[in-house]
């Protein structure tokens, strides 16, 4: 429901350093979803790769990882996603995780004094997944200082079996 919130609260929103005001909520959805995530394996109901049609806490922490600038809240929601690889409806954890962190990574090149600027802040504008290969290509731009766009891609692969391990090195 906090991400439901966070959307409805941003439609007007004109620039991306305005989701900043959303801190609060974002530690809140890691949070319970880091509890989630807890109690789904104290109770033996977390299986790696599972299908769920219930939502669950993805759209939260997907909803995080896009506009959360703030440092450590990301990388926590980013770890969960790649903790619960699961799928829910359409949602893929992993793929979310994967493209949270390439988008985190190309921001964090401007970040300046542990800040990231509007200039440095991608706006997503491709994901073309092939779910068979699992892969995705990735594209965005920055609007740099004067307006110019910089154009961002990449091409993503994810696979469960070994991302924990992978967003442990990658994030220490």
């Amino acid at each position: 429901m906090r991400a439901l919130e966070i959307e409805l609260r941003s439609v007007l929103f004109t620039s991306l350093c305005s989701y900043d005001i959303f801190f609060p909520e974002y530690r809140k959805i890691v949070a319970l979803a880091d509890n989630y995530l807890i109690d789904s394996l104290k109770l033996g109901r977390h299986r790696k790769s599972m299908f769920n049609i219930n939502l669950g806490p993805l759209p939260g922490l997907i909803e995080t990882v896009k506009h959360c600038r703030h440092p450590q809240i990301r990388r926590d929601a980013i770890r969960i996603l790649f903790s619960l690889s699961i799928r829910q409806g359409m949602l893929d954890s992993v793929l979310m995780a994967r493209m949270g962190m390439w988008i985190m990574e190309v921001e964090e090149m401007g970040m300046l004094d542990g800040y990231i600027p509007e200039s440095a802040r991608m706006r997503l504008t491709k994901v073309d997944i092939n779910a068979s290969l699992k892969n995705a290509e990735l594209e965005g731009f920055r609007i740099e200082k004067g307006g110019e766009r910089r154009i961002e891609r990449t091409t993503i692969e994810w696979a469960a079996t070994n991302a924990t391990m992978e967003i442990r090195r990658s994030l220490d």
